[in-house]
């Protein structure tokens, strides 16, 4: 490939990039719950679904469901919808009538921490929402398992660019100095290039 066609590729996968919709860019938004924001349902749900615009990961998500009075009444942990990629499954306790409120943190496929809360009531007369309290769960404080999954995508990314650089860095003048030999000579030059 010669120095104009890789620069007319550079130039038309950054062009198709900039044509790309900004959805595609953008942060995880939760689309829809049940029960439903501000919702007020007859009989006490069972779970809390959570969808939102992209796939985000069960193991990096939280979230918190509280009674009025600051009790936790989730059953278990955020699990994936087994029929929606999107939507997050958090099992509840029995509960009672009156408000609850949902606070939940996840991280974008882009690696960005995204949160925000809802409230819904159960009972035919729950009365006014209270002021309910944001679990005080901290931004900036990454799991260990959040680090080492941000640092082996970092390390990924950085070998398959670097792995495709040494290649083309090393492949060609090896090449072109057995051109005219055997096939044998440039798949070991390729396998060389690769460091296998």
């Amino acid at each position: 490939m010669s120095f104009r066609r890789a620069a007319r590729a550079v130039a038309f996968v950054a062009a198709v990039s900039l044509v790309l919709p900004a959805s595609a860019w953008a942060h995880a938004a939760l689309l829809r719950t049940s029960p439903s924001a501000s919702g007020i349902v007859s009989s006490p749900p069972a779970r809390v679904l959570l969808t939102y615009s992209e796939a985000v990961e069960p193991r990096f998500a939280i979230v918190s469901v509280t009674d009025a009075g600051g009790h936790h009444v989730t059953a278990g942990s955020p699990t994936r919808s087994a029929s929606n990629p999107d939507t997050l499954v958090v099992p509840l306790k029995p509960l009672g009538p009156g408000w609850y409120l949902v606070y939940w943190r996840v991280i974008s496929v882009d690696g960005h921490p995204v949160r925000g809360a809802f409230t819904f009531a159960v009972g035919p007369n729950p009365g006014p929402a209270p002021q309910f309290v944001i679990p005080s769960i901290s931004e900036t404080a990454a799991t260990p398992r959040l680090l080492i999954a941000r640092w082996i995508v970092f390390l990924s990314v950085l070998s398959a660019i670097g792995l495709y650089v040494l290649r083309v860095i090393t492949a060609r003048p090896v090449v072109r100095a057995v051109r005219g030999s055997s096939l044998r000579a440039i798949t070991l030059s390729l396998w060389i290039s690769l460091g296998v």
